[in-house]
């Protein structure tokens, strides 16, 4: 994100912020950046971080990140910690007394964050941490869009506990388009039929008048489930396609139509888009 993107009024909708471990080293304005804006105050924005040191995902790394994150960024609560990729860590580990997980509630109950979660793309071993009965929040990437179902379990799991359920990954690492591409510049995937299944619903795109990038960001705007969906934006011309994409009306038949094409092995689950 840049400040010219961060002073174009967005509406609140659309004022997530992500903040990493891995950004601010190479990227210290990142952290300048947001810190400008909450400085600021002409608009609300939601700091999301996410804590994700692969090398150390212990109960003290976790404090320490934390309070680096609100010394960086000028203020008293992170409205949203998640623990990113806990995939690369045992789970007994995470959750041990005095682990990561145990670190965040309380942290949360201390007021240094307002609410936690976890986040990843390995549906079946986020739904582990679901099941604890502690978290606020779920972040999936990648496993939830045209063509990849794969966490279609979780996000109901997760809904029906209550948790806010945070999309990204929706373009799919490019194989759907991207933000402000008007025509998919398709990936090469590493799951043919994925592949397959993003041409055929570009070609039906275009006959409906759209493109597979502005289906791939509505599909998950139109979600029930979904309470926010994270796309990137880096420029101001990105935020104005970002708005345009979000006020198409694509009509019940197109979706109908481009859910015959959703691979055989992506029917996990049964999808009821309703829009909010």
């Amino acid at each position: 994100m840049s400040i010219a993107v961060a002073h174009t009024g967005v509406v609140p909708a659309m004022t997530t912020t992500v903040t990493t471990a891995r950004w601010w080293r190479p990227l210290g304005s990142t952290w300048r950046t947001v810190s400008a804006v909450c400085r600021a105050g002409a608009q609300p924005v939601i700091i999301d971080v996410r804590v994700d040191d692969r090398d150390d995902h212990s109960g003290a790394r976790i404090r320490a990140t934390v309070h680096d994150r609100l010394r960086r960024l000028g203020i008293e609560q992170l409205p949203v910690v998640h623990l990113h990729d806990p995939a690369f860590h045992p789970f007994d580990l995470l959750t041990e007394s005095g682990g990561a997980v145990d670190t965040l509630v309380e942290l949360r109950s201390g007021g240094e964050i307002g609410a936690i979660g976890v986040a990843g793309a390995d549906p079946v071993r986020l739904s582990r941490y679901v099941d604890l009965g502690v978290l606020d929040a779920v972040r999936v990437h990648g496993r939830w869009t045209l063509v990849d179902r794969s966490a279609g379990p979780l996000i109901d799991r997760a809904a029906a506990a209550g948790l806010t359920v945070v999309n990204t990954g929706v373009f799919g690492g490019g194989l759907l388009g991207s933000v402000g591409a008007g025509a998919a510049q398709l990936s090469r995937s590493r799951r043919p039929e994925l592949a397959a299944a993003a041409r055929a619903m570009g070609l039906v795109c275009r006959w409906w008048g759209t493109d597979l990038a502005t289906a791939a960001l509505l599909f998950s705007v139109r979600d029930h489930r979904v309470d926010s969906t994270v796309t990137g934006l880096t420029t101001s011309a990105a935020l104005s396609w970002t708005r345009e994409a979000l006020e198409s009306d694509l009509v019940e038949p197109f979706w109908d139509e481009l859910e015959t094409l959703v691979p055989a092995t992506q029917h996990h689950t049964h999808h009821h888009p309703d829009r909010r």
